[in-house]
């Protein structure tokens, strides 16, 4: 336990260094921060020489360790002081925004996101931002959160990424589809990974036939647009084996009946790979 009579003297030295770091970088408040000790962050806080910004050997501040272990409390405190910098990244490619996602901590989500300084949209190493870490936790409600900033960026940061409306698609996660959809003018429905798959490709190979029925409501999708191999949402869900995606995007007059990248009909493709009911499908419409 901290010995608060102490600090309070220890404050009161005219020499003290207040952010005075040890080996690994951490200043006082560093330890108080990581070892949950509020009101000994508090009374740190209270002297105006401290600097909530200082980092640990690894940059990583105060903030970064209090939203680290969801400690509400501690950052809403430290939220309190000016020009704190709240978008410091991690050795780990996380931010404190990353954090309130990854643990699903909705209280400390919101104090960060009434910051209009936070940066939402920052990456991680992986190229994963807020947004993408919560439909890869399917959470729904800290997506609409997320989408409350006009500055949200629903297409992806880095290059080649899948977009949290790919991911989101190819998972099956047809709620989050929707609301994404909802919100169409702020994202490209068409957006191809690095592979060239968009979307759509991602939900027809899954199987996910409630949102494959979604994304064909939208008249601005590329029903046909194949990945880098040439493979068209059709394709990828015959060489699936996925019948009823398959039914459902015959049934869509924009859908084209082609081969694949090594320009074998999709109806010999759906034989070789012994899928037969799709098989008997594609000779029934090719013959309509």
């Amino acid at each position: 336990m901290a010995d608060l009579d102490l600090l309070t003297l220890l404050l009161n030295q005219p020499d003290i260094k207040l952010n005075g770091r040890n080996d690994d970088g951490f200043t006082a408040l560093h330890e108080a921060t990581t070892r949950g000790y509020l009101s000994v962050a508090k009374l740190l806080l209270a002297a105006p020489e401290v600097d909530a910004n200082v980092g640990d050997t690894c940059g990583r501040t105060a903030l970064w360790w209090a939203t680290k272990r969801s400690d509400e409390i501690l950052t809403k405190r430290l939220l309190c002081e000016d020009d704190l910098d709240l978008n410091v990244v991690g050795r780990d490619g996380s931010t404190s925004l990353h954090h309130a996602i990854q643990y699903r901590n909705r209280t400390i989500a919101r104090l960060l996101l009434c910051e209009e300084r936070l940066d939402i949209n920052v990456p991680g190493m992986t190229g994963w931002t807020p947004l993408v870490w919560a439909v890869h936790q399917a959470d729904i409600n800290m997506a609409r959160l997320l989408l409350a900033r006009d500055d949200l960026q629903l297409d992806p940061i880095c290059a080649g990424n899948a977009s949290a409306l790919g991911l989101a698609a190819g998972r099956g996660h047809t709620k989050i589809v929707n609301l994404f959809l909802e919100h169409r003018d702020r994202l490209d429905i068409n957006l191809p990974t690095l592979a060239g798959e968009t979307p759509l490709c991602r939900a027809a190979a899954a199987g996910h036939h409630d949102v494959v029925d979604l994304l064909l409501q939208d008249p601005q999708l590329d029903v046909n647009r194949a990945d880098l191999i040439g493979r068209s949402p059709l394709c990828w869900a015959v060489y699936a084996g996925q019948f009823n995606v398959v039914r459902r995007l015959l049934q869509d007059r924009r859908v084209v009946i082609e081969g694949d990248y090594f320009r074998r009909p999709a109806l010999a493709a759906a034989h070789e790979m012994g899928h037969a009911e799709i098989a008997d499908l594609l000779k029934a419409y090719r013959l309509g």
